[in-house]
């Protein structure tokens, strides 16, 4: 018997590149050939699509991203469109395009009032990335980071929203500030996603109940076979073509997820409920 019989496979976290890279129908295209089921597809910000980081150019990549989705509409393939404002932009508006923190926090929390009123419209099924940067950078950054990150998890409460954090790799430090937030504003935590969670945020966040995308790289995967299998796997991927395969291919985590069910690392109910699952309650998607 096939490995690979009746299981289907889902990406949690993946970019498309309409400009530069494959695209998302070429994307979905090839996941869905080798069994592919779901796709949760994140906006770009604009930097990355040759835009300028200003309300105009966060309003175009958000406009951009839903044609992205649109495509995998035609293709028949589930999906979450997900859209907002990445961390990383404050170091590149203000060291970069020199806008002063007052504007950075006036174009984020546009953006993030454009985007709530796509989900509101039924075009955007969430935000992502929210959070804070994942690398070293300056305190000030990192203040004005958490507090867009506060705002948005008060809008959130307010409207019911899904939300992919990004986030530093701090372990319990991390997680637990996360858990207290979640707390203090009464949000569902399986609306909630620690997104490219590894095995040091993984174990707290697992500890307290929170919801986490995982890189299914294979030494992740062997890392983490023993823990509660609160998560889903993601590939990441960034569709840069001057980085291609970067993190990793969304095929790649089926072949992966194969290895894993092959090798005795994974078994065939671990792979339905990280795959099918935890997807279907996390993203509110019919079954396959």
């Amino acid at each position: 018997m096939s490995l690979k019989k009746d299981l289907l496979f889902a990406d949690a976290h993946l970019h498309s590149n309409p400009i530069n890279g494959l695209g998302s129908e070429n994307i979905a295209r090839r996941f869905k050939e080798r069994g592919g089921w779901f796709i949760a597809l994140v906006g770009l910000p604009p930097t990355s699509l040759g835009l300028r980081p200003d309300l105009e150019g966060f309003t175009k990549s958000i406009e951009m991203l839903l044609k992205e989705c649109e495509k995998l509409r035609n293709l028949k393939i589930r999906y979450s469109c997900l859209g907002g404002f990445h961390p990383a932009m404050i170091d590149k508006m203000i060291d970069v395009y020199k806008m002063s923190p007052e504007k950075v926090f006036e174009i984020s929390m546009k953006t993030i009032e454009y985007a709530v009123k796509l989900v509101r419209e039924g075009l955007l099924n969430g935000l992502a990335e929210i959070g804070r940067p994942h690398y070293k950078t300056s305190p000030e950054h990192i203040v004005l980071a958490d507090t867009i990150f506060d705002n948005v998890l008060e809008i959130a409460k307010e409207n019911d929203l899904l939300l992919h954090l990004h986030l530093e790799e701090g372990g319990w430090a991390t997680v637990y500030n996360v858990y207290l937030k979640i707390k203090r504003y009464s949000l569902n935590p399986w609306r909630v996603i620690l997104h490219h969670n590894r095995i040091k945020n993984l174990k707290p966040a697992i500890y307290y109940n929170l919801i986490s995308t995982v890189p299914a790289i294979p030494q992740i995967i062997e890392n983490i076979k023993d823990l509660e299998k609160n998560y889903v796997f993601e590939s990441d991927y960034l569709d840069d073509p001057s980085r291609p395969g970067r993190p990793m291919y969304p095929w790649e985590i089926i072949d992966n997820s194969l290895n894993a069910l092959r090798n005795n690392i994974l078994s065939y109910e671990d792979l339905y409920k990280i795959h099918v699952d935890n997807i279907i309650k996390i993203y509110n998607v019919e079954p396959p």
